[in-house]
């Protein structure tokens, strides 16, 4: 913790001292959080509970790789203290209010939980798995959406703009320490109407979103998205009426758009992706809870991110995926298994997958998946 943070927390503690703390309203209903992976769930409405969890791949921190950050760093829009909120101290949980979007809030947060009321109902909120995580949640009201997020204490901002670089801002993100043993801290983002965007943040990673939650997506609509150590990608909704991926952001240049992706039909999984002249952007279709574990034997990084369905729509809402990247000339082991354990590629439940430039070429020990 730097001077600035120890001495925000001891002016905000003096301030708390002087109010008297409102009695604590009941918790939303908590999800789990997942790091850096986003999974839109259907609703509307401030009585609805509106959970969407991000997920960081488990190879590393995104941010963290300096290969990793676009040209202009992300730098921050605005000094730190001009973003924090100013809050109140109810016990271990820190207590902010406010007004946006028509509606007056109540954010609380203790140790990894934040819970949002709106207009003096519970709106939404989610756990993390961790102390720690990096974790956000978006909680649809009349009028747009607030977006909730948990991060560490080197995030300096979060903000939500138009465009990748984070040029075009939307909205940026407001912040208060997550509770008063946590060095993280907890921040919302107010979204007016509806948009689609990239949520951007101090240390480089960009993650593609869409307000507010629709059961039926539109053209442009971001119906999951997340990022592993080497790519951000998001799975947008088409006017052909079916999702596609883009990759959004790359570490070494090769963003693009796939072709239509195939939903499960209760055989085997397809793979579809974006395969560019230096690596190959993998996304493997199967049944909603797959799990993946991908092997390159050469050493190099290959993790997986695996979970959340393609989209809330007929079969792709029972359709899992399974997302991760192959550098050109190297071929990678795919077991994709269900939550049991069990192999759900025929009897070996192993496919072989080679990256070329601009293609890929598939092979399996047993039934292995299909071109989508």
């Amino acid at each position: 913790m730097n001077a600035l943070e120890r001495d925000l927390q001891v002016l905000f503690r003096d301030k708390a001292g002087s109010i008297n703390p409102a009695p604590a309203g009941p918790l939303a209903v908590l999800r789990r959080g997942r790091r850096r992976q986003i999974t839109t769930v259907a609703g509307g409405g401030i009585a609805a509970l509106v959970i969407l969890s991000f997920v960081a791949v488990a190879v590393g921190t995104f941010r963290n790789h300096p290969a990793n950050m676009p040209a202009n760093n992300f730098t921050s829009p605005k000094p730190l203290e001009a973003s924090a909120l100013t809050y109140r101290v109810d016990g271990a949980a820190t207590v902010a209010t406010g007004s946006d979007l028509g509606h007056d809030w109540e954010l609380r947060a203790q140790a990894n939980t934040l819970d949002l009321r709106v207009d003096g109902s519970d709106a939404g909120g989610f756990t993390v798995a961790g102390s720690g995580e990096h974790a956000c949640t978006p909680v649809d009201v009349t009028g747009g959406t607030f977006l909730l997020c948990e991060e560490t204490a080197d995030v300096s901002f979060v903000r939500v703009a138009a465009d990748v670089s984070g040029e075009q801002p939307v909205a940026d993100g407001r912040w208060m320490p997550e509770g008063v043993s946590s060095d993280g801290r907890a921040w919302i983002v107010a979204l007016p109407g509806e948009g689609t965007g990239f949520q951007t943040a101090s240390g480089g990673y960009v993650l593609a979103i869409s307000w507010p939650s629709r059961a039926v997506p539109q053209p442009g609509d971001v119906t999951s998205a997340g990022m592993t150590d080497a790519i951000s990608w998001a799975i947008r909704w088409t006017e052909q009426a079916c999702p596609v991926m883009q990759v959004v952001f790359s570490r070494v240049g090769d963003t693009g758009t796939s072709s239509c992706l195939t939903p499960w039909d209760g055989s085997d999984p397809a793979v579809g992706g974006v395969y560019g002249q230096h690596e190959a952007a993998v996304i493997l279709t199967g049944p909603e809870t797959m799990t993946c574990d991908v092997h390159d034997p050469s050493g190099s990084p290959s993790g997986a991110l695996s979970g959340g369905t393609i989209a809330p729509v007929g079969r792709w809402s029972h359709t899992g995926q399974c997302v991760f990247t192959i550098p050109v000339g190297h071929t990678v082991t795919v077991r994709l298994t269900d939550p049991h354990g069990n192999p759900i590629l025929g009897q070996l439940g192993v496919a072989t997958i080679t990256a070329n430039r601009g293609s890929l070429t598939i092979g399996s020990g047993g039934s292995g998946p299909r071109p989508g």
